[in-house]
């Protein structure tokens, strides 16, 4: 009977490329098994690379470690590995009505779902490696201050503005907080 495979910490991050501090906080709330031995001469098996590659994959489909852990909790080896072998396809993005509802305690979908995803087109513009890259958005300069607006929308959720806005913006930013506010209280 061959033996399983064996990693060491640096080795099982490198393979999986994530960071060894990854690995252990991963372990620590609980997305991980434990390995068997602890302290200088831990090894990591092939069902910690395993679950460690699907957790990167549920990753790259926008999941919260929360999400994620409440997918793989119930997943034996076998059933993680038959999850990497299947064609798991993204979810298409949801509506923020339907990420609210899944969040709010929806039930997560099935680890297997599989639906039609449209590609995103490709994006015509091409930029050089030297060149820099654009600004996201205007940051006020360091020797101004700014001044931020507390929205509550409910008891736990609030909206954080920064102002001074445009008449524009503050109309959407109006037409936001309504919008906001009916979609948490359709929630109650």
């Amino acid at each position: 009977m061959p033996t399983e495979q064996e990693y060491a910490i640096g080795e099982l991050a490198d393979l999986v490329g994530v960071t060894p501090r990854t690995i252990r906080y991963y372990v620590s709330i609980g997305l991980l098994p434990a390995p068997e031995q602890a302290g200088p001469k831990t090894r990591y098996t092939e069902g910690h690379l395993k679950r460690l590659h699907l957790i990167r994959r549920l990753q790259r489909q926008h999941l919260p470690l929360g999400e994620i852990g409440e997918r793989i909790a119930r997943l034996d080896d076998e059933a993680v590995e038959a999850a990497l072998d299947a064609d798991v396809a993204p979810r298409p993005a949801d509506s923020a009505l339907d990420y609210i509802n899944r969040i709010q305690g929806g039930p997560p979908p099935a680890l297997t779902e599989r639906q039609e995803v449209t590609p995103a087109p490709l994006r015509a513009e091409t930029r050089s490696l030297a060149e820099p890259s654009p600004p996201r958005h205007k940051q006020p300069p360091l020797d101004t201050r700014t001044r931020w607006e507390r929205v509550p929308l409910s008891e736990s959720v609030e909206l954080h503005i920064r102002e001074p806005l445009g008449k524009r913006k503050h109309q959407q930013i109006e037409r936001l907080i309504r919008l906001g506010r009916e979609l948490l209280e359709e929630g109650d």
